[in-house]
């Protein structure tokens, strides 16, 4: 496992395309966990595909916002009492395929995470948890897509996914899509 020494920030990021971004909206609306924890987040497929394409909302989270990210392993692995990178060792996603893609040359190109922001300023992950964490683990930090939501997250329903993730590093714990 690659460590780096400090937080780098990457720069090699690519646009969904559009099977990518049709993928996510059409995942968003079947997965009932998404519509429980943001009711009222979109109206239809044409209102998701809008959101997803403002690209220009890219931005890295601090380490305090990484902390307070919900429906994500990024906070359960960084409150461990693991090194980043050793608490990866034993997750089941396919991290390795991150990292080889970061090491490579040229080093791959990833989709942005897909982060909901609440107007509480609550966070939410709905697409990338695998890659972000993987960036995390290694001690980078990947942009994310910061999509606003006017409305609040239900605390209930979002607690209850929360919790699911706190010993699970399973794909199936985290967000709908692999985002890469």
């Amino acid at each position: 496992m690659i460590r780096l020494t400090e937080i780098v920030k990457y720069r090699h990021i690519r646009p969904f395309t559009k099977v990518e971004m049709n993928q996510i909206a059409d995942d968003y609306l079947r997965n009932n966990k998404f519509k429980e924890v943001m009711p009222n987040f979109s109206k239809d497929k044409d209102d998701v595909l809008t959101k997803l394409q403002k690209i220009d909302q890219l931005e890295y989270l601090s380490d305090k916002e990484l902390m307070r990210l919900n429906n994500s392993k990024v906070p359960n692995m960084k409150s461990s009492d693991k090194e980043d990178g050793d608490s990866m060792k034993t997750d089941s996603f396919n991290w390795r395929d991150i990292v080889d893609g970061i090491k490579s040359v040229p080093p791959k190109k990833f989709t942005p995470p897909v982060v909901v922001q609440d107007k509480k300023g609550r966070l939410f992950i709905i697409d990338g948890d695998d890659v972000l964490t993987t960036f995390v683990a290694i001690g980078s930090n990947l942009p994310v897509k910061k999509v606003k939501y006017g409305g609040e997250f239900n605390k209930e329903s979002m607690m209850m996914y929360n919790k699911a993730h706190m010993n699970d590093m399973s794909p199936a714990a985290g967000s709908i899509g692999q985002g890469y």
